[in-house]
């Protein structure tokens, strides 16, 4: 189950660094041979990127909002999230996050998050 991105956090990706995910199993048999299968028929991309958010440290800033709506909507990670596509198609894309997002900075906080497509 996925969710959306919160309508009070703004989608401002920049600083955008992109790859694609391994997409293979590799064996290897007892002789030492070593052998490789496609996990799928096409490699998903992966995706880090960083978002400004504003801290006024209130409960209602957008840094606030973002943490509330990591930790009770997406549970920590657990879910899918719909954000606008980093590939600019211009279209919502379901992305999971590969790691917990950091943050930097004082009254602007900067978030780095990493994630992949679904």
């Amino acid at each position: 189950m996925s969710v959306t991105w919160p309508n009070n956090v703004n989608s401002d990706a920049y600083d955008l660094q992109t790859g694609t995910t391994d997409n293979y199993t590799e064996i290897t048999f007892e002789n030492g041979t070593k052998r490789r299968f496609l996990k799928n028929s096409e490699s998903k991309q992966k995706f880090t990127f960083s978002i400004a958010l504003k801290d006024d440290c209130s409960q209602t800033c957008e840094y606030a909002y973002f943490w509330a709506w990591y930790k009770d909507v997406l549970l920590s990670g657990v879910k899918n999230f719909y954000f606008p596509d980093l590939t600019n198609k211009g279209t919502l894309t379901e992305y999971r996050m590969t790691s917990t997002p950091s943050a930097s900075g004082q009254k602007t906080k900067t978030i780095r998050i990493s994630c992949e497509e679904v």
